[in-house]
């Protein structure tokens, strides 16, 4: 019969020292200035006197850990009996970006221009069942000619950007603003138009225009272009959006569809980065330029004990009408280097950058994944024959990831053991045992490298004195800080 207990600790963060460090550190006496600090991990005999990786290994090791005026404890551990000793170093997490047409790079969304036809695309979300409509497809679908407030971009004839821009407005409303959360309001995508601005005029808006996440209301910081009027492109930091009004008096005026990017006052200009008002050319280079529809999954409303962490996963759908490629990336917030990640050569990618052969990503070692660990497994901190502690203390006591802070980044240590109970009369009974441990590291956001903690110094370490303790097995100091 087997037995599987999962047990967790986080390293706390504030731990200055490595315990142990002087030889009459110990783990029974609150009041000595030689207790093990708050939030702590050592390797201990059974006796409770703290190893490092100098120590005559004894015949069985306990794994301790501080919290506030406790310290929790594994049963104890035949070296020997370990099967699995892994360390595994923070990976940042990644979100979902679909194209349909040009990416930024190549390809349009559609050369079937055909005056009257319906352009339909479709997107469902696949990451949880706690969300209304993940199993509805939501179809946006425009008929050529029917915005009024686009209309002048088709005057003379059928172009990409009416539809795209369109597909940009009905995609907002139609599902963004529909599939919530049953208890928060969780928006799941932002849908973004780009283009590639190859024959129309960039015109630079003149002024500064502030902006905010999900409000369509904009405020210049002084007189912009005349051509800043309704119905007017207006490409901020490199995204297209539909003037919708302007007050040329207050110099103020809303957008089509509320700004998706981050809340910032965006400088006048002609570059990427910046605020222009974009006319499309005309005549036979009318539709010359390459335009794109790009939605993005957006972090979800994360809660401990409520909303568990995932990732936004979508697919997404076009009508024959439109022709253009669809293709789906992995993009990060921070600096990663993609080694394991893709089936091209490692390597730091900047933030923002896409990432291929890969979409939304959860990371290792997220807050979100050590405080969910920890508030589901509170309980499973036991004495050497494993009884659970009582519901009451796992509920009310302090988490270590949420002392440690929401900013917090961790590597992840995994040790697995199988013990042997060989009193029974009747059978063996092997007592089967995982204890995870989360280890703060400072990650670098743009260069994609870490610093690790006190749980690799050595000698006194924890890590480092498990290295000692458990050989053959492979030593993870390293692991933990590099890729």
């Amino acid at each position: 019969m087997d037995t599987l207990v999962k047990k967790v600790y986080v390293y706390g963060s504030g731990v200055t020292a490595p315990d142990g460090a002087t030889v009459d550190t110990q783990i029974w006496d609150i009041n000595a200035a030689t207790y093990i600090q708050d939030g702590s991990i050592v390797v201990t005999d059974p006796f409770g006197n703290v190893l490092n990786s100098g120590s005559t290994v004894p015949d069985t090791i306990v794994i301790r850990h501080r919290q506030g005026d406790t310290v929790y404890q594994t049963g104890q551990i035949k070296p020997s009996d370990v099967k699995y000793y892994k360390a595994t170093p923070h990976r940042p997490a990644l979100e979902q970006t679909t194209f349909i047409g040009y990416n930024g790079t190549d390809s349009t969304f559609t050369t079937t221009l055909t005056s009257g036809a319906s352009y339909i695309t479709t997107i469902w979300r696949e990451d949880s069942t706690l969300y209304m409509g993940v199993d509805r497809p939501k179809s946006a679908v425009y008929v050529q000619g029917t915005n009024t407030l686009l209309a002048p971009l088709s005057a003379t004839t059928v172009n990409e950007a009416e539809i795209v821009l369109a597909q940009v407005d009905i995609i907002y409303k139609e599902f963004i603003r529909t599939i919530t959360g049953y208890s928060s309001v969780d928006i799941p995508i932002k849908v973004e138009a780009i283009c590639d601005y190859t024959n129309g005029t960039k015109t630079a808006a003149g002024t500064t225009v502030a902006v905010s996440n999900e409000s369509s209301f904009f405020v210049l910081g002084g007189a912009p272009t005349g051509l800043l009027v309704a119905g007017a492109i207006l490409s901020l930091a490199g995204k297209m959006y539909v003037v919708k009004d302007f007050d040329a008096v207050a110099n103020t005026g809303n957008l089509q569809v509320p700004y998706q990017g981050t809340s910032a006052t965006i400088a006048s200009g002609t570059s990427a980065t910046t605020a222009f008002v974009y006319t499309l050319a005309s005549g036979a280079n009318v539709n010359t330029d390459n335009w794109g529809l790009q939605i993005t999954g957006v972090a979800k409303t994360y809660k401990t004990g409520l909303f568990h962490y995932e990732k936004t996963r979508f697919q997404v759908q076009a009508s024959s009408d439109i022709t253009g490629p669809i293709r789906s990336y992995a993009v990060a917030s921070v600096a990663i280097n993609t080694k394991g990640l893709t089936t091209v050569g490692a390597g730091v990618t900047a933030a923002g950058v896409l990432i291929p052969n890969i979409t939304a990503y959860e990371g290792v070692g997220r807050y979100e994944q050590a405080t969910d660990m920890e508030w589901e497994f509170a309980g499973e901190h036991d004495t050497e024959k494993q009884y659970r502690i009582s519901v009451d203390r796992q509920y009310n006591r302090q988490l270590v990831a949420t002392t440690n802070g929401t900013n917090c980044t961790y590597s992840v240590v995994n040790i697995e053991w199988r013990s042997q109970f060989r009193e029974n009369p009747v059978s063996v009974i092997n007592d089967s045992a995982n204890l995870v441990i989360f280890v703060p590291v400072t990650y670098s956001t743009t260069l994609a490298t870490m610093t690790e903690t006190k749980a690799t110094a050595a000698t006194y370490g924890f890590v480092t004195t498990l290295d000692a303790m458990l050989t053959p097995l492979a030593t993870q100091s390293t692991a933990l800080k590099v890729y």
